[in-house]
């Protein structure tokens, strides 16, 4: 899901650092887009993240990560 843990807002309005960090740009709250653990407050939730592949070409997303 496209929803920052603090306060919905889209993390995909944010940008994606260099070091795999998701940033949300509403009250800057980060994302590990690896694992989705929180690397920077005020988020206190994980983000859920999904196994993703490149199969000839194709991007297959899925199952939801545990």
């Amino acid at each position: 899901m496209d929803r920052c843990t603090h306060q919905h807002f889209p993390l995909s309005s944010g940008s994606l650092e260099r070091d795999g960090t998701v940033l949300c740009i509403w009250h800057g709250a980060s994302f590990d887009c690896r694992t989705g653990a929180v690397r920077h407050p005020p988020a206190e939730t994980p983000v859920r993240t999904h196994e993703v592949r490149v199969v000839d070409g194709t991007v297959l997303v899925g199952p939801e990560r545990r």
